[in-house]
């Protein structure tokens, strides 16, 4: 099977909109064709559209916009709002047009006297200080054969009508188990703040005892409704973010309109709430740490703070024992496997000062990591 996007230009920003009916799907934006051994012509068609160029002038109809902003109304408004969308009369998701306010209400319109007939794929914004804020989620669709209007909806969200009563603002924890990747500077991103986004993007720290695992506190977190995710590495590459690779656990996420997913997360209430998933992944992450270790009562680790040495000792009667040893972001600079004896000489010397974490584990399946200072 192979993609396949038409360019009318040089670059990305000139790519023909791909109607729904003949993308890939799956997130995917593209055209697709399914090769086989005897080859092919692809049938002609016509620029963003799925069949041939029609030869008599398209008709086209009057069309209204318009989106309830009440759920993204933070931090004072916003300064104006945009609707854009593919095809150059909605100007190819560029400068788009200022919606218009309807009296004192958080509700914006905006119409075109004669927009093209058929499938109109288009998005929200606002603008705030210079920075430009899109909703999330995949491109809006609708099918116009008629002068028509949108149904009111909700900016950030596929809720038909008004947006539901949104939450006094919130402090979210967001935290993300990267012990299966190799950690970078770990980000997370999103339409929770402005700036949104990479330009918002937050650094996240690592979380004592928890070797691996990164996580970073916003107060007065806003928006009902809001999309995110996590980053591996510099966040202003896509290549680093996280792709979600299995289909079958795509279920807390929803398209990102540009070939990918985003978490997607609605606030219920005002309570603290922390969100906490492996990378690339649906699934939550551990709570276990440092004090639900099971080994912690016949683990000795000794001297620490260290200067040339410290000690391992086991009071735990198994017969083998597991021991790496971790730097700040999860990476083993040392490991021992199916260590026979109670006590381990580990040589602290060229690991460098700082901190890192030690974690032991036996044949019965009991484990605890304690952090070790280097001096």
């Amino acid at each position: 099977m192979e993609d396949v996007l038409t360019l009318n230009g040089n670059d990305w920003p000139q790519e023909e909109s791909v109607p729904s009916t003949c993308q890939k799907g799956g997130g995917n934006s593209n055209r697709f064709y399914q090769a086989n051994a005897t080859g092919k012509s692809l049938d002609k068609v016509c620029f963003g559209s799925c069949i041939a160029c029609p030869t008599a002038p398209i008709p086209t109809y009057a069309f209204t916009f318009q989106v309830d902003m009440s759920n993204s109304d933070c931090d004072g408004g916003y300064d104006s709002v945009t609707v854009t969308g593919a095809g150059a009369k909605l100007t190819s998701y560029g400068s788009g047009f200022k919606m218009f306010q309807v009296g004192t209400s958080k509700i914006y319109t905006y119409s075109i006297a004669n927009l093209d007939s058929g499938e109109i794929k288009f998005k929200f914004r606002f603008h705030k200080n210079g920075n430009t804020n899109w909703e999330g989620g995949s491109d809006r669709i609708f099918a116009l054969t008629k002068k028509d209007t949108i149904a009111l909806t909700c900016f950030g969200s596929r809720v038909v009508g008004a947006c539901p009563s949104k939450p006094a603002p919130s402090k979210i924890t967001f935290k993300v188990d990267l012990t299966n990747e190799t950690p970078a500077v770990v980000y997370v991103m999103g339409t929770f703040q402005t700036p949104n986004w990479q330009a918002g993007a937050l650094r996240m720290a690592p979380v004592p005892g928890q070797p691996g695992v990164f996580s970073v506190t916003v107060n007065n977190i806003c928006p009902g409704t809001f999309n995110y995710k996590f980053v591996n590495g510099d966040s202003s590459l896509t290549s680093n973010e996280e792709k979600f690779p299995d289909s079958t656990s795509r279920g807390y996420v929803e398209p990102s309109g540009v070939g990918g997913f985003n978490r997607v997360y609605t606030r219920t209430s005002s309570a603290d709430v922390t969100l906490y998933y492996v990378f690339n992944s649906c699934k939550a992450g551990s709570s276990v740490g440092i004090a639900e270790a099971t080994l912690n009562n016949t683990f000795k680790l000794f001297p620490n703070p260290a200067e040339a040495y410290t000690t391992v000792e086991f009071n735990d009667k198994a017969t083998l024992h597991d021991v790496a040893v971790m730097d700040i972001a999860g990476k083993v600079v040392q490991s021992f496997n199916n260590y026979k004896q109670n006590s381990l000489l580990i040589n602290t010397d060229e690991m460098g000062k700082g901190i890192y974490f030690i974690k032991a584990s036996n044949t019965r399946n009991e484990s605890v990591t304690s952090k070790l200072i280097v001096r």
